[in-house]
C-alpha cells in the first residue's frame, strides 16, 4: 500500500559564499554564521483535496512551520525559528533562519504555537516534547517531518528536494514527508441485516457514539519517516461523544460519515481504542424497545488483514463500517414480554478498513 502524506520540498539557502582564488569550493566550516530559508509545498494538500476522498477540508492546512537546526551529535541548537503561514495557498516558506554551518540535523513541525519549543536546548529534550489532542483541530493538525541529516555551507546555495535537476544537499532528490501526528476515526456508513429471523423489519436507532481508551497527548516528532510517537499513559474513557439519534432499517441504511474524531497513536493491546455506539432496537407491533452498547476495537488485527500495523497509528484515517446482524439484539418471539429489557453491555468482534490521507476507498462491516 502506498502512503500518501504532506510532501515538504525542502530549499535551503546560504546567505554567504566565497571561493578561493583558484575558483575552488572552500572545505565548509563548521561554527559560521549563516542563514537558511526552507520552502514548503503541500502537495496531495490544496491542489488535490478533491482527488483524495479521505481528507477533510482544512486536514491539509499548513498554518505555521518551526524549523529546529541540531549539530551532529544533537547535543546543541544551532538555529530554529516559528514564522506564521496562515493564507498560504498549498505552499509556504520560512525564510531567513539563522544557524551555525557544518553536520547538521534539521527537524521540521507545522501548526504548533509560537515559542512551543523556546525550552529547548538540544535533540532529546525536543523529541520528549508533548502535544495534547485538544489542540488538534480539523483546520490545524500538528505534522512533522523525520529528522534529516545533511552537511549544511557558508559558501554555496543549498537545496533539498528539488529532484534531478538541481544539485541538492547530501543527494536528497526527493520531497521530504511530512506526517500528522494525530490518526482519525470514521464510522463511513451504518446498516441493518435482520433478513430472516425475527428481527426483520425491525428499525434500531443509534442514539450516542464516543470513543474509549483513547490517548490525549504523544509525541510531536520521531526521528525515522512516520515513527512511533506514542507515549506512556495519558488514557481517556470517554471522548468525542456525539448524541446522533438517527435510525436504521433494511430500507434506509446510514451511508453517509455520521461520525469522526481525531485520536493519537495508541499501538497497546490491553488498552487499545474502542469505538462505543449505544444503540435502541425500537418497539414494533407489541414488541418493546432494548438498548445496548456495542464496543469496536479499532484495528485489532490489520496485520491479519494485510496492513502494516495493528491498532491506531499516526496518520492514518479509520473507516469502520456498522452492520447490526441478526444477533446484534435479543429480540423476542412473544409481543409484549413482561419487563423491558435493560441495557446490556457487549463486545463484538468486528472487522474495520483503515486507509492513509491518500486515494484508498475501502468497505467493512461486522455482524
Amino acid at each position: 500500500m502506498k502512503l500518501k502524506n504532506i510532501i515538504l520540498i525542502f530549499f535551503v539557502l546560504q546567505a554567504f559564499a566565497s571561493c578561493s582564488k583558484n575558483d575552488e569550493t572552500e572545505i565548509p566550516q563548521a561554527g559560521k554564521t549563516g542563514r537558511i530559508s526552507v520552502k514548503v509545498e503541500a502537495i496531495g494538500g490544496l491542489a488535490t483535496r478533491a482527488a483524495d476522498k479521505n481528507e477533510l477540508p482544512g486536514e491539509a492546512a499548513i498554518n505555521n512551520l518551526t524549523a529546529i537546526i541540531f549539530n551532529e551529535n544533537g547535543t546543541q541548537v544551532l538555529g530554529s525559528k516559528w514564522q506564521s503561514t496562515v493564507g498560504a495557498d498549498g505552499t509556504a516558506e520560512i525564510t531567513d533562519v539563522e544557524m551555525q554551518t557544518g553536520n547538521v540535523q534539521i527537524a521540521i513541525v507545522a501548526n504548533v504555537p509560537q515559542g512551543s519549543f523556546e525550552d529547548v536546548n538540544n535533540y532529546t529534550a525536543f523529541e520528549n516534547k508533548i502535544v495534547e489532542l485538544s489542540s488538534q483541530l480539523q483546520n490545524n493538525l500538528t505534522m512533522s517531518s523525520r529528522l534529516i541529516s545533511v552537511i549544511l555551507s557558508n559558501t554555496d546555495d543549498n537545496y533539498i528536494g528539488y529532484g534531478t535537476s538541481q544539485a541538492n544537499v547530501g543527494g536528497l532528490n526527493d520531497p521530504i514527508l511530512l506526517t500528522r501526528v494525530a490518526a482519525r476515526i470514521d464510522v463511513a456508513s451504518i446498516r441493518t441485516n435482520f433478513s430472516g429471523s425475527i428481527l426483520s423489519g425491525r428499525t434500531v436507532r443509534v442514539n450516542n457514539i464516543w470513543l474509549s481508551k483513547v490517548k490525549t497527548a504523544s509525541r510531536y516528532f520521531s526521528a525515522a519517516d512516520w515513527g512511533m510517537v506514542e507515549i506512556p499513559g495519558y488514557l481517556s474513557d470517554e471522548v468525542a461523544r456525539n448524541t446522533l439519534n438517527r435510525t436504521v432499517n433494511a430500507e434506509t441504511p446510514i451511508t453517509d460519515t455520521s461520525y469522526y474524531a481525531y485520536v493519537m497513536e495508541n499501538g497497546a493491546s490491553e488498552n487499545a481504542t474502542q469505538l462505543v455506539i449505544d444503540a435502541t432496537l425500537q418497539a414494533s407491533g407489541g414488541y418493546l424497545s432494548e438498548r445496548k452498547q456495542f464496543f469496536v476495537t479499532i484495528n485489532e488485527n490489520g496485520k491479519d488483514r494485510g496492513y502494516n500495523h495493528n491498532y491506531i497509528k499516526r496518520n492514518y484515517v479509520y473507516q469502520i463500517g456498522i452492520t447490526f446482524g441478526k444477533n446484534s439484539f435479543d429480540g423476542d418471539q412473544y409481543p409484549t414480554p413482561p419487563i423491558p429489557s435493560t441495557p446490556v453491555d457487549i463486545t463484538l468482534d468486528c472487522v474495520v478498513s483503515i486507509a492513509n490521507w491518500g486515494n484508498i476507498r475501502q468497505e467493512a462491516s461486522y455482524e
